[in-house]
């Protein structure tokens, strides 16, 4: 998947299409923050939305290695979680921005299910 950038659903479709090319496989898993369904709920016509909607949810409240809302507030905003809850050291401009700072700084954080790719 592209690291940065819009991940709209054409790169994402480029980057499967690789990753099927180099493996073969056609089943993949997805362990993320971006699956996380409230993205869904309150951003639905983004394009997080449209990539998490490919997924079908095997294990909605899987506890990874990583902490949901560490990964979101450095995939957001490229700095450790501390850093984020302080309203003078970060000011979310975007939509997706004011959405995970505002659940980080409310303690609601963010799960990190695991999805499986729906077939093409």
């Amino acid at each position: 998947m592209p690291q940065e950038g819009p991940l709209d659903p054409g790169a994402v479709d480029e980057s499967l299409a690789r990753i099927r090319t180099f493996t073969g496989a056609d089943r993949f898993s997805c362990t993320s923050w971006l699956l996380d369904p409230v993205l869904q709920i309150e951003l639905p016509a983004s394009n997080i939305a449209a990539f998490a909607r490919r997924f079908d949810l095997v294990l909605p409240d899987h506890p990874s290695g990583e902490d949901g809302a560490e990964a979101a507030a450095r995939f957001v905003f490229r700095r450790p979680l501390a850093e984020v809850l302080d309203p003078a050291s970060v000011v979310p401009r975007t939509s997706l921005e004011r959405l995970v700072a505002g659940r980080l700084r409310a303690g609601s954080g963010w799960t990190q299910p695991v999805g499986v790719l729906r077939p093409a």
